[in-house]
């Protein structure tokens, strides 16, 4: 009878022992699976935001009174170097490069480009969307303004769900000389930054 009992007693253990290693198995592969997905995803925005910027430098639109394509950059840079930040027609023909190069995410993020340089260029523009509850405005923000545009910059370097890129290039100002104009590409999901809507 005793070795009976010591029998039954050693196989509830093993079958303990064996449930313990089949539920640490079971999940560590579940987090390994959700961490996986976590950072590829990551990678896919990072590489996206990259991708955004490379686009624009890239971009042609055909200037207003003009018959032939030129390049969406050097339409930026002659209209920063006149006015230190973009004009209307400027502002609307990057507005419809980022329009398509968004067309995928529309609706499911949010993005904003700023415009940095050495001699006072700074100009951040883009749409956010201001959740609350279970609706969502779009917002179109255009800010030229030193402290609002610091501001801005500052809450978005701060949320943890941006996903950012930049290119550097170079410009050429009015008055001959030559400086660093730097593109800054931001995307977040919709709605992940609040009080967007006062920028």
């Amino acid at each position: 009878m005793a070795r009976g009992i010591a029998s039954l007693i050693d196989a509830v253990f093993l079958m303990l022992i064996s449930a313990t290693a089949a539920a640490i198995l079971v999940y560590s592969a579940a987090h390994y699976g959700s961490g996986l997905q976590r950072q590829t995803s990551r990678l896919v925005m990072e590489y996206y935001t990259r991708q955004a910027v490379r686009t624009l430098a890239a971009a042609s639109v055909v200037r207003p009174g003009c018959d032939q394509p030129d390049y969406l950059l050097a339409y930026m840079k002659e209209s920063l170097a006149k006015n230190h930040s973009l004009d209307s027609a400027t502002l609307r023909d990057v507005n419809s490069v980022i329009s398509k190069i968004m067309a995928p995410l529309t609706g499911y993020y949010d993005y904003a480009i700023y415009l940095s340089d050495d001699k006072s260029i700074h100009q951040i523009f883009g749409i956010c969307h201001n959740c609350s509850g279970k609706s969502c405005s779009a917002h179109f923000f255009n800010s030229a303004d030193e402290t609002n545009v610091s501001s801005i910059v500052n809450t978005i370097n701060s949320s943890f769900y941006v996903y950012s890129s930049y290119a550097p290039v170079r410009i050429r100002y009015s008055e001959g000389s030559y400086g660093l104009l730097v593109i800054h590409f931001y995307i977040w999901p919709a709605g992940a930054i609040s009080g967007c809507d006062k920028w």
